[in-house]
């Protein structure tokens, strides 16, 4: 049983079923949905997704960028460029993709119904109990399901790891993100080649093309002292986003202009936790270890933890034995990256003194190209499925 059924959720039904389990999903919503927006699919989640056949369908949806440019917010001079494209292809077995979570979703979810995965909608959890030989999970209509194993791809808000680990909170991270689409017919002047990240003191920003460069998907972010709100995402205010990056480069200002409306989320992390299941009960992607969007490997660590989690069961006759290797292959690669995510936080937003120590780290990058293919191995050479 597998509690959400969004890209860990789904993905996690996908590798299971193929492995030969039954499966059944228990979502909240009345139906599949998400929120318009880009998502960067990078080789070490393009191998789970090419292994279980969803690469193929997904690639007529996808952009490739031709390359990976960072910026200086204000005059837009190239600070670092790394190739993409079919480099990346040759040399990690993948490409990096471009495409619309509303279009991932969709692709997952067309997979789960002609697999015969059950997804059963308006079904909020609310709590489980664990039994030696079985788990039953509450709904907050009063429902009860009962089955060997519970999996936990409720997102950042888990109702599951709030039962598993009560002490578990997540921080506010003192950022936010606004996020938008844009018709690129719409722009005055087109955008630099590929994704780009304006790196300004407190502030980034991030473009890139989706749907074969029809819409410029954009992620701004800023630094603020709280986060007040109930929910974590909310409907934002366009004109303060746009006085917000005021003086920006004029690709920056272009997109900013054309855009009619934004989303604003709150931004929240916490550590990967030492304990990641029960005896019949695991936390998968978000719900487990929310980590910030500063290398876009939040849905990349949800799709590999899928992946593994079957493949753990799989080659166990235990669940137990099976949830705790699962744990033990997991644990060292998303807290590596949860690391890296925040120092990519503190690189992007240095001011003064530690700007310029950054923009210099870059400029010896580029004479020494090695050094940043050694760092991208570190993340896109990763393959759970080899």
């Amino acid at each position: 049983m597998i509690v959400g059924a969004g890209i860990a959720g789904l993905t996690a039904a996908l590798c299971l079923r193929q492995s030969g389990h039954d499966v059944t999903i228990l979502e909240q919503a009345s139906a599949i949905q998400d929120i318009g927006a880009g998502i960067q699919l990078s080789p070490n989640a393009l191998h789970v997704l090419n292994a279980i056949g969803i690469g193929d369908r997904l690639a007529t949806k996808a952009d490739i960028p031709a390359e990976l440019s960072i910026r200086d917010f204000k005059s837009g001079t190239p600070l670092l460029t790394e190739k993409m494209g079919s480099r990346f292809n040759h040399r990690y077995g993948a490409s990096y993709w471009h495409c619309h979570r509303a279009d991932l979703i969709e692709t997952l979810f067309n997979a789960t119904q002609k697999a015969g995965i059950q997804i059963l909608f308006n079904e909020k959890t609310e709590s489980y109990e664990e039994t030696p030989e079985t788990t039953s999970i509450k709904t907050h209509a009063g429902k009860s399901f009962t089955a060997d194993l519970l999996i936990g791809a409720d997102g950042i808000s888990s109702k599951i790891r709030a039962t598993l680990l009560p002490n578990s909170i997540v921080d506010f991270t003192g950022q936010i993100a606004w996020r938008g689409l844009v018709p690129t017919e719409r722009l005055q002047t087109q955008p630099p080649e590929g994704v780009s990240v304006w790196v300004g003191p407190g502030k980034h920003f991030v473009g890139y093309r989706l749907r074969q460069a029809s819409l410029m998907n954009f992620i701004a972010v800023e630094e603020r002292d709280e986060w007040t709100e109930e929910n974590w995402m909310l409907l934002g205010d366009i004109e303060k986003l746009r006085t917000a990056f005021a003086g920006w480069d004029t690709p920056v200002q272009d997109i900013l202009a054309a855009c009619d409306d934004t989303y604003l989320w709150g931004l929240f992390d916490r550590p990967p936790p030492k304990t990641w299941h029960s005896s019949r009960a695991v936390l998968i992607g978000d719900a487990c270890h929310p980590i910030l969007p500063f290398m876009a490997q939040g849905a990349a660590m949800a799709i590999e933890d899928a992946y593994v989690l079957a493949a753990s069961l799989e080659n166990n006759t235990s669940i137990a034995a099976a949830l705790k290797l699962f744990q033990q292959q997991r644990q060292k690669r998303v807290r590596s990256l949860y690391d890296i995510s925040r120092r990519n936080a503190a690189l992007y937003h240095a001011s003064g003194t530690k700007a310029v120590a950054r923009n210099f780290l870059f400029a010896g990058t580029r004479m020494f190209p090695r050094t940043l293919s050694f760092q991208l191995d570190r993340v896109y050479a990763y393959n759970v499925t080899a």
